[in-house]
């Protein structure tokens, strides 16, 4: 998966999944339209999937279980984009969890 590709045994160390996790709730938190909100929620959809296909935990979705059992459909076509966009990225290790570097055209 995509994941193994940036991080190899980056998720498997010390729940930093989970601290990506909480990081990205965090964010969907402090969104403030509604097109950002949607793309928090992609992120967390993400994260939650790294979750449940890597370590067969439902943590993420749980967290969010009534957005994630609501109408779902702006946001899976925001996570096929980001899926797009992270792919392209160049990532670095930065405060525990892994970032996508900052570039001018973003």
């Amino acid at each position: 998966i995509w994941n193994d590709r940036i991080a190899k045994n980056y998720f498997l160390a010390n729940g930093r999944i989970k601290k990506k996790l909480v990081e990205e709730m965090i964010e969907y938190l402090n969104a403030k339209t509604d097109e950002e909100k949607i793309k928090e929620l992609a992120d967390i959809y993400i994260v939650a999937s790294i979750l449940r296909e890597r370590f067969n935990s439902d943590l993420g979705f749980s967290a969010f279980r009534g957005i994630f059992t609501a109408d779902m459909s702006a946001v899976y076509p925001a996570v096929d984009e980001k899926m797009k966009i992270n792919r392209s990225r160049i990532w670095e290790f930065k405060n525990g969890v892994y970032h996508h570097k900052e570039v001018k055209d973003e």
